[in-house]
């Protein structure tokens, strides 16, 4: 919807929540502790950064991209996965955000966007760009990494298991694809800080 500005929502409108509204939905499922604790988590990042951004409180806040059910299906998701792989340790590589500019809910706006550089520098998340081509990292992305991640770095030495793939819906000219490796890091090598 072209027309919304973020000064006149349509309050019935489906993906509009707020983070209570997120939160009861996550407190009223199934889910485990853990993962409701690991989701509301993720969520809170994404909450402050619009707080942030639009200088609103909590409840006044009505969510684009976060409300929207995917992405409430991603970040559930994710903490089910993380709860599943029991792993002691995450590391990731540092951040690709992407470039130049995207059209959301607000208009045209830079990439990385407001919400997503606010995620990052609030999650201590090392950002790099190297392409113009659109966006490569959401806010939801970030808030994840920024909750889940133990350490950015390069890949420790590590014997691997398990790797798996997960390719995004955009097409880039670099592959829009999420590698994840499960695998045992070496105990007797000291890690670099």
């Amino acid at each position: 919807d072209h027309q919304h500005t973020h000064h006149q929502h349509d309050h019935s409108h489906g993906e509009h929540r707020n983070i209570y509204d997120i939160e009861r939905l996550i407190d009223a499922s199934n889910l485990s502790d853990p993962v409701k604790t690991l989701s509301k988590r993720i969520f809170s990042y994404v909450a402050r950064a619009e707080q942030k951004i639009h200088n609103k409180p909590f409840e006044e806040l009505h969510f684009h991209e976060v409300g929207a059910v995917d992405s409430i299906v991603d970040i559930v998701g994710t903490a089910i996965l993380i709860e599943a792989l029991n792993v002691g340790r995450i590391y990731s590589s540092p951040v690709n955000t992407g470039g130049g500019m995207v059209y959301c809910a607000h208009g045209w706006m830079p990439v990385p966007t407001p919400a997503t550089l606010e995620i990052a520098a609030e999650g201590g998340i090392p950002i790099f760009a190297n392409s113009r081509e659109g966006e490569m990292t959401t806010p939801t992305g970030a808030a994840i990494l920024a909750e889940v991640v133990d350490e950015f770095a390069n890949l420790p030495e590590m014997t691997i298991e398990k790797i798996g793939y997960g390719a995004g819906s955009k097409d880039f000219s670099i592959p829009n694809i999420l590698r994840v490796y499960l695998g045992e890091v070496k105990k007797n090598r000291k890690t670099l800080s």
